[in-house]
């Protein structure tokens, strides 16, 4: 997956779990990434702040119920739209 992401992007997986969080460039729209994600077929989700403190743009990433034949497939085309 990282090799896979334009240069600037971040992959954190965290030690148990479905899902991985895909920190995106400062200025990045992470709703906007979700959005054009979602036209293209690709279910992620902005991780919103909830507190005072800003985060940077983060996508959730689910994984489970993934066919590991596609995965590369839709990582390739998640990172076009990044």
């Amino acid at each position: 997956l990282r090799e896979l992401m334009p240069k600037g992007v971040g992959v954190t997986v965290p030690d148990a779990g479905l899902r991985l969080l895909l920190s995106l460039p400062v200025g990045s729209d992470a709703i906007a990434v979700a959005r054009r994600a979602a036209t293209a077929g690709i279910d992620v989700h902005p991780l919103l702040s909830t507190s005072r403190r800003r985060l940077s743009p983060t996508l959730i990433v689910g994984f489970a119920h993934v066919d590991e034949g596609r995965i590369r497939a839709v990582v390739k085309r998640l990172a076009a739209l990044l």
